[in-house]
């Protein structure tokens, strides 16, 4: 479902923040957490803590996680004893993620105690897409019932009036974050958004070197296609000829239009390859096709890329980007690649892992150091870059920057909530009757 999983995030904690996971929960069930500040009460149900674990661990079995007590799916997974953050405190993983799942708890309810202490109120937009979200799910999971629905529900905590709450409260905090910070963190400044943007991002230009080709479309000749940026063969009219049929009209293709040949006798096509561009063979699924190079070109490949490396680890930015630009060709990314520090790639596709090397590697190598990587993809070339001042504005850098203002917001809301998490009472008694994670059903979609 869409609302699963929305935002990678270096915090945990960021990331439940921005995921549909909240409740009111003072409806059912017992009251787990307190917050009575101010003249404000707002209160949290074991049901939303326990729909969380399980939103938890449907996340890490979903995402293929393992340690040495196996998958996230096995019990032993949950006992296995480690150390997580800077304290040194040898904790069993479920211990550890189960007082994090916690804490995120504790930030919702403040969401809550804010949402109610200024008197906010969600827009008609907002409970409209809520109702129509639960519809579709009634219908996709409960075959048009709510009750069907909650018997789907009840393994999480959940029911169908509490996962309604659940939504209404990940509007609410929508609300309080735009009230304090603007929609989209648009009435903060650019210092605050660069401060963010310094911190949390890594950027880098590359030379690349692939331990493979792409298969481009080719004709019934084994030529390779040439298109124009509507996907039309694009022909080579003032070098190319023409071909007659049997009345003498110029030979066109499907869609209407004139062919033009090599020569007067030859079946091979001419191209336009200097205004047109060769289009990737896919496969049933959509999935570009590549050719792995053989042994002989892997070790040409790899000597071209010590080669390059030689030249530019010691060279300024202007004579790096030149041989970027002869290697590689001109970039779509004119302002190179960003990176969100502490992101685990691999989580989102296993074709993507190679970006969690990357960023490991840049963040030990200073502004203007380059770097050689070897990735199953092939040789990268790496140069660090401080990132450009208002780079997540940039048009040309939309795809790195599609969660900033959803990050910034999170975490400047984090900090905010330092004031009152103290005031927070938690039932210990309520606390110790859910289930360790091991025990809790993971759930992948709500």
């Amino acid at each position: 479902m869409k609302h699963l999983i929305r935002l990678l995030s270096v915090l945990l904690i960021a990331v439940m923040l921005l995921c549909p996971l909240a409740s009111c929960a003072g409806r059912s069930g017992k009251t787990l957490m307190t917050l009575n500040y101010e003249k404000t009460k707002v209160t949290l149900s074991v049901n939303f803590y326990r729909f969380q674990l399980s939103r938890l661990k449907g996340s890490f079995v979903g995402y293929g996680y393992t340690n040495n007590g196996g998958s996230a799916s096995d019990d032993a997974f949950w006992a296995i004893q480690d150390t997580f953050g800077d304290s040194g405190q040898l904790q069993t993983w479920d211990e550890y993620y189960r007082a994090q799942v916690l804490e995120t708890c504790k930030i919702y309810l403040v969401g809550l105690w804010y949402f109610k202490k200024e008197g906010l109120s969600l827009s008609e937009t907002a409970k409209t897409n809520i109702q129509q979200e639960l519809d579709d799910i009634v219908a996709d999971y409960g075959n048009g019932s709510k009750t069907k629905l909650n018997a789907v529900l009840a393994p999480f905590g959940m029911n169908y009036r509490l996962l309604k709450d659940a939504y209404e409260t990940e509007a609410k905090l929508e609300t309080v974050q735009n009230f304090l910070y603007g929609t989209n963190a648009a009435t903060l400044g650019e210092n605050v958004k660069n401060e963010y943007l310094n911190a949390h991002y890594l950027h880098f230009k590359q030379i690349f070197f692939a331990k493979y080709e792409y298969e481009y479309i080719k004709d019934v000749n084994g030529d390779t296609v040439y298109y124009d940026g509507n996907g039309n063969i694009l022909y080579d009219e003032t070098n190319g000829y023409t071909h007659k049929d049997d009345k003498n009209n110029p030979i066109t293709d499907e869609n209407g239009k004139t062919v033009y040949y090599i020569s007067d006798s030859s079946e091979k096509i001419n191209y336009d390859k200097v205004n047109g561009n060769p289009k990737y063979k896919t496969d049933a699924n959509g999935n570009v096709i590549r050719r792995e190079l053989t042994q002989d070109e892997l070790a040409s490949v790899k000597s071209d890329a010590e080669a390059t490396f030689s030249a530019v680890k010691d060279a300024t930015a202007e004579v790096f980007e030149a041989r970027m630009l002869s290697e590689n060709g001109e970039s779509e990314y004119s302002d190179g690649y960003y990176l969100l520090r502490g992101t685990d790639y691999s989580a989102v596709s296993s074709d993507l892992a190679y970006l969690s090397q990357i960023a490991e590697m840049l963040d030990s190598m200073t502004v203007g150091e380059v770097k050689m990587l070897e990735s199953t993809d092939g040789y990268h070339i790496i140069r660090r870059y401080a990132p450009t001042d208002g780079a997540y504005d940039m048009e040309v850098n939309e795809v790195w920057f599609s969660t900033f203002a959803d990050g910034l917001m999170a975490e400047l809301f984090l900090k905010k909530c330092d004031l009152y998490l103290p005031q927070i009472s938690v039932s210990d008694s309520v606390l110790s009757s859910v289930p360790s994670i091991a025990d809790i059903e993971p759930n992948y979609y709500f």
